[in-house]
């Protein structure tokens, strides 16, 4: 199990190795495995609970867990006691053949993005439980329906036909015409972390290749395929951002100063993802004469006698302005 999924039961390390240096603090994981702890003598050592996604706990204890001081975790999810429990955690791909095949006596638990291939039309487990997103193809509906017992996330069905494949994407991504062509088949693409369309595709070979895509994150994609791109999302709950052509993109954490801004070409269009921050060397000038407009995705951290300027400049925001 890797380090974001770890089980930090115990006294063991009183919490060091859960993503935190401080005893009995844990804290920046994405999935917090407390599922074997057995009594309520294990959490005692736990104080603080912050920035973690998911916690997952044996029901019996989730009021031990209580005690704890818990700040911006996604959700807390109760693992039922003495169950008999196949529990996938993380990004995990499942075919029907697989469903169908579950013990009868066993709860299937589903932690995270599952993705299930191949229409559904029976399931062998006793019931289904869903903490995060289950995609399944159109057609399991009926079947999945009858077995799913609760669901804390989103179940979304997908359209396919057994000639295409599947293809999940978690973190970040660039699509262009290379990576297109390089693909064997149609694609189904399961978007939860953030894809950026290149601008060298051409649209028949975008319809061709990803006649279908389900969106949970981001996608960023040229003003000229806006159209195609949006009719090709079958389920979407995240953003999709037009960009202008020549686009520079600033993702992570970056500071920009004048030197920056006086090396840029005049007219760029700036696509803000990360955490961005503006110098207070830059003048209104300076940035007006070279930036033409913001897609503001991220932060964006500025000197306030640039803040108006640059909200005149924002054409589209999905992040936040903060003016310093």
């Amino acid at each position: 199990m890797d380090e974001a999924t770890q089980a930090v039961t115990g006294n063991e390390g009183h919490g060091e190795k859960a993503g935190s240096e401080e005893p009995g603090v844990i804290h920046d994981m994405g999935v917090l495995d407390l599922s074997s702890a057995k009594e309520a003598s294990e959490l005692e050592y736990i104080k603080v609970i912050r920035n973690v996604g998911m916690v997952l706990v044996p029901e019996h204890l989730k009021a031990a867990l209580s005690r704890a001081s818990i700040h911006d975790v996604g959700a807390i999810v109760g693992i039922p006691q003495n169950a008999k429990l196949n529990l996938q955690m993380g990004q995990v791909r499942l075919s029907a053949e697989a469903l169908a095949a579950g013990d009868a006596d066993t709860s299937l638990f589903a932690v995270g993005q599952v993705v299930v291939t191949g229409k559904v039309e029976s399931i062998g487990y006793r019931d289904i439980r869903v903490a995060g997103q289950l995609f399944a193809p159109r057609g399991s509906e009926a079947a999945l329906g009858a077995k799913l017992s609760s669901v804390m996330g989103q179940v979304i069905y997908y359209p396919f036909s057994e000639d295409q494949d599947v293809r999940f994407v978690v973190g970040k991504e660039r699509i262009g015409r290379a990576y297109l062509e390089a693909l064997a088949h149609p694609t189904v693409i399961i978007v939860v972390g953030n894809v950026d369309f290149e601008e060298d595709i051409p649209a028949d070979l975008l319809r061709q290749k990803l006649p279908t895509m389900v969106l949970v994150g981001n996608i960023n994609a040229p003003r000229s395929l806006m159209p195609l791109i949006s009719a090709l999302v079958a389920e979407k709950i995240g953003n999709i951002t037009a960009y202008p052509e020549n686009a520079r993109f600033l993702e992570g954490e970056d500071t920009l100063s004048k030197e920056y801004f006086e090396y840029l070409p005049e007219g760029t269009a700036l696509v803000i993802g990360g955490v961005i921050t503006i110098e207070d060397d830059v003048s209104p000038e300076l940035l007006r004469a070279k930036v033409r407009e913001i897609i503001l995705n991220g932060k964006l951290k500025a000197p306030k006698p640039l803040a108006g300027l640059i909200r005149g400049l924002i054409t589209e925001k999905n992040g936040e302005l903060i003016g310093a």
